[in-house]
């Protein structure tokens, strides 16, 4: 009885510290003001609610629409990191009505009610999450179609969509990073297996292990093996 009550105590601590880790680290990070002008949810066929988040220019009854979109492993944060490195804030200053999107099960994008959560996959964000969303934004700005900037996954989307009825609602498309070419040799087979079962594993304790690990990673200089240092300010690989 005696080591089970040590063990008892041992996980007590242990989720004590976690719960202080995760606390100070939220409130580190926390925005002091809201980063955005405007939030908005489109609603999905199949009971999703996407964050959408508008910055607003001026004159936004006669301003050209850019959507921003983020790739895999991302939201839509990605796009306005602070200030000083902020692709949305930038394109608002310059006359545009922008809107950022957060993919299903990324960011502030739920789905309703007591239905189950699973993994999502391209052909979800294809065929559900681009409709709606483009479809709320051209009805709340008027605009028929809209300017499209897609980071990875974000233009691969895209440029799939593109080639549907979709097109209408889209502008023009630029992309950042997306892969042209996917070859589908044996190793790319065997990673998509291994994360599709990491993801099915990991799924409803993704958030809590990101949030936990994430000032790890930094202070750890993990970052350091996936980016050229020289090309990116530090500061920005932090946030």
């Amino acid at each position: 009885m005696f080591y089970v009550g040590l063990l008892v105590i041992g996980c007590c601590a242990l989720a004590f510290s976690a719960g202080i880790h995760l606390w100070f680290w939220r409130q580190y990070y926390a925005d002091a003001q809201p980063r955005y002008d405007e939030q908005h949810f489109a609603r999905t066929r199949d009971a999703y609610r996407l964050a959408l988040w508008r910055y607003r220019p001026p004159n936004a009854g006669l301003a050209q629409v850019v959507v921003l979109c983020h790739g895999a492993f991302s939201n839509s944060r990605i796009f306005d990191l602070c200030p000083q490195a902020s692709l949305a804030k930038y394109l608002r200053d310059q006359g545009f009505d922008v809107w950022l999107i957060d993919l299903r099960e990324i960011g502030g994008s739920r789905r309703r009610g007591f239905l189950k959560r699973v993994p999502a996959t391209v052909m979800d964000h294809l065929r559900e999450d681009i409709p709606a969303a483009l479809e709320y934004v051209c009805g709340e700005t008027g605009n028929p179609a809209v300017h499209w900037v897609g980071h990875s996954m974000g233009g691969l989307l895209a440029l799939l969509y593109a080639q549907s009825e979709g097109a209408r609602r889209l502008r023009s498309i630029t992309t950042l990073g997306t892969p042209a070419f996917l070859d589908p040799n044996p190793s790319l087979r065997v990673n998509s297996s291994l994360l599709r079962l990491m993801g099915a594993l990991l799924l409803p304790w993704i958030r809590l292990i990101a949030h936990a690990a994430a000032p790890l990673y930094v202070g750890m200089r993990v970052h350091l093996f996936a980016i050229n240092a020289a090309n990116i300010e530090p500061f920005v690989v932090r946030l």
